[in-house]
C-alpha cells in the first residue's frame, strides 16, 4: 500500500537518507578503534566497517537486497548490545529510532523504486509493440508469409 504512495523522486531521496544513515552508523563506530588492543579485533572490526559501508553504497545504487541485509543487521547489532548490557534503552533512544526508521524508509524506497522502473519498462515495451504492429501486418499481408 505504502509503494503506490511514493513517486520516483521520493524514492530517490528516501534511498539518499538510507545510504546516508548507513554511512553514519558506519563512521560512528570508528570510535571503537582507540579501544582495540588486539590486532585480530582491529581486523574484525575494520573488515566490519567495510561491511556496513558496502552495504551503504549498495543501498546509494538502489539494491533492495542490501538495504535489507543492513537493516537486518542493525537490528541484530541492537538486540546483540541489548543482550550483553541488559538495557532495552538501546532501542528506545532517539539515535536508534532514527535509524531504523531510516533503513525501513530505505527498504521502502528501494522496492517502490525498482516497481516504479519496472512499470515503466512495460509501458515501453507495450508503446513499442503498439509502434511495430501496423510494420509487422503491413509486412505480412505483402510477403505473403
Amino acid at each position: 500500500m505504502m509503494k503506490r504512495l511514493i513517486n520516483q523522486e521520493l524514492a530517490e531521496r528516501f534511498i539518499s537518507v538510507a545510504s546516508l544513515s548507513g554511512l553514519i552508523y558506519g563512521i560512528a563506530g570508528l570510535q571503537n578503534l582507540s579501544t582495540m588492543m588486539d590486532i585480530l579485533d582491529l581486523i574484525f572490526y575494520i573488515n566490519l566497517l567495510g561491511f556496513i559501508l558496502g552495504c551503504a553504497y549498495g543501498i546509494y545504487r538502489k539494491s533492495r537486497s542490501f538495504a535489507v541485509i543492513l537493516f537486518t543487521f542493525y537490528l541484530l547489532d541492537r538486540i546483540n548490545i541489548w543482550y550483553t548490557t541488559n538495557n532495552l534503552s538501546v532501542f528506545f533512544n532517539y539515535a536508534s529510532m532514527i535509524f531504523i526508521g531510516a533503513f525501513l524508509c530505505g527498504i521502502v524506497a528501494t522496492f517502490s523504486y525498482h516497481n516504479l522502473i519496472k512499470q515503466k519498462a512495460r509501458i515501453g515495451s507495450i508503446l513499442l509493440l503498439l509502434m511495430l504492429l501496423p510494420s509487422l501486418s503491413y509486412a505480412t499481408c505483402f510477403t505473403g508469409k
